[in-house]
């Protein structure tokens, strides 16, 4: 099962991986930013995400519905819980998507029915709960432990968004390229933020320290579970 986004429109990308042989287990995938669509989406989710004026007025142009992704994967996450109520369902995402991510499991775990997700780079989903749902903070114990980040260090969407971060942020034990350097020390210069944001932020170079298995420091113990998953690269050949 998979959610196209629409040609020349907003839209959210999804596939959903299922078990339906052994475990009952499924993963629902959420695709991070992709197109200048998707940027659009950014942007009414996390308002600060961009100051151009002219980038604002062509989002503009669509529809809250064409723009609140996190509305579409909701009713993605319903609909395959429709045909698989039964099954364990694993959330991941990355980026734009691993916000969305953590959205679902934010509203959808009801007390000890938590919904888990595992995300890589997110940009924090703190704002947008104070925003939207300011009854849901703070979020409880057991949820915070269910929702997994693994971050570069040096990732500039991780590093801007560190006060709005929720759940348990892994990060991985990286060298700070020298883009992200010269970047911090001139956080103005948006040629490098653009160097810094591909060698830290994009996926294959998140593929790679999996592929590697890079070091992460975690607050909780999951190195060996982590690890020990199958083949990862299924599902990030589309994120």
């Amino acid at each position: 099962m998979m959610r196209v986004p629409p040609d020349n429109e907003p839209g959210i990308g999804a596939y959903v991986w299922v078990d339906t042989k052994w475990n009952k287990k499924l993963v629902i995938a959420v695709r991070g930013t992709t197109t200048v669509y998707d940027e659009c989406a950014d942007l009414y989710l996390w308002p600060g995400f961009s100051n151009d004026e002219e980038f604002i007025k062509f989002c503009s142009n669509f529809t809250d519905d064409q723009l609140d992704y996190s509305q579409q994967l909701l009713a993605l996450y319903l609909e395959v819980k429709t045909y698989f109520h039964d099954f364990d369902v694993l959330i991941t995402g990355h980026s734009l998507g691993s916000g969305l991510a953590q959205f679902i499991s934010v509203t959808q775990s009801k007390g000890e029915e938590v919904v888990p997700s595992v995300v890589f780079s997110g940009p924090g989903l703190q704002e947008i709960l104070e925003n939207t749902y300011p009854s849901m903070l703070p979020l409880d114990e057991t949820l915070e432990k269910n929702m997994v980040n693994f971050v570069d260090p040096y990732d500039p969407i991780y590093v801007n968004s560190k006060e709005y971060q929720v759940g348990v942020i892994c990060v991985w034990n990286t060298q700070e390229p020298k883009s992200c350097s010269q970047y911090y020390s001139d956080p103005s210069n948006s040629e490098l933020y653009h160097e810094c944001f591909l060698e830290s932020h994009y996926f294959t170079h998140l593929l790679e320290l999996i592929s590697n298995k890079q070091p992460f420091d975690c607050d909780i113990q999951i190195k060996q579970w982590f690890y020990s998953l199958p083949d990862k690269r299924k599902i990030a050949k589309w994120m």
